[in-house]
């Protein structure tokens, strides 16, 4: 819920995942990308909360980061075949989506685009 492509949304941006389709996921990659804007972390004062239910929140505030990398893997969301999940805070800085694909084997194909 919401697109805070400007960091000036108060309520920020909300993603739900309706677990009934669980059993076709393996795994979640929580990551948070510097499109356009800031030009480093340090020059915002984005937090990232992961709330996953049985879990402990993972906060990790994005201003207080050094790496001039513009995205970071922040989660991962592990879905077991009994549905279980594992969570796990990574904080790993990335060259782009191909460069986190190549770490965390998604395995998708890459071509330029816009949100526009």
């Amino acid at each position: 819920m919401g697109d805070d492509r400007g960091g000036n949304a108060e309520s920020g941006e909300t993603i739900l995942v309706n677990p009934a389709g669980a059993s076709n996921i393996r795994r979640i990659i929580v990551y948070t990308f510097i499109y356009e804007g800031a030009a480093q972390w340090a020059q915002t004062d984005a937090v990232v909360k992961v709330s996953v239910p049985g879990n402990e929140d993972i906060i990790v505030k994005m201003g207080e980061q050094s790496s001039n990398k513009r995205f970071c893997a922040i989660a991962s969301i592990e879905i077991g075949d009994d549905n279980s999940l594992e969570v796990q805070k990574l904080v790993t800085f990335h060259d782009g989506h191909s460069d986190c694909d190549r770490r965390y084997g998604w395995g998708f194909n890459y071509a330029p685009g816009s949100k526009e």
